[in-house]
């Protein structure tokens, strides 16, 4: 499979990225692999776990800015939701709304490590 099918397979805009980072491959997956280390999306469920709203919003709020710069459509999406219940304190619909969240970013993670290996 090619890198754009497996990808898009797994919520990544390739076509998007591609504009973004001036169609240099090397340099998007580069950057992109290294977000399966990205700390956040566990920041945000711990803070979550502990009811702070606050750092909660920090988490969701940087993931959202990752996953928009590299691309990682339904990720976005869904961290956008999320950072818009925690910027009202609302930790309840947050947490409502971490399936989606989750399934995303476990998509995309798949997809980076499939990438990665090659």
């Amino acid at each position: 499979m090619k890198c754009e099918e497996l990808l898009a397979a797994n919520g990544v805009d390739y076509a998007e990225a591609m504009e973004r980072f001036g169609g240099n491959k090397e340099l998007y997956k580069k950057i992109a692999v290294k977000f399966i280390d990205d700390p956040h999306y566990a920041g945000l469920r711990e803070a979550l776990d502990r009811n702070d709203a606050e750092e909660a919003y920090l988490h969701a709020h940087t993931l959202k800015g990752v996953a928009g710069n590299l691309s990682f459509g339904n990720l976005y999406r869904a961290a956008c939701r999320v950072t818009d219940a925690l910027r009202c304190g609302d930790t309840t619909a947050a947490r409502a709304l971490m399936m989606e969240l989750s399934e995303a970013h476990a998509s995309v993670i798949a997809g980076l490590m499939q990438l990665k290996r090659g």
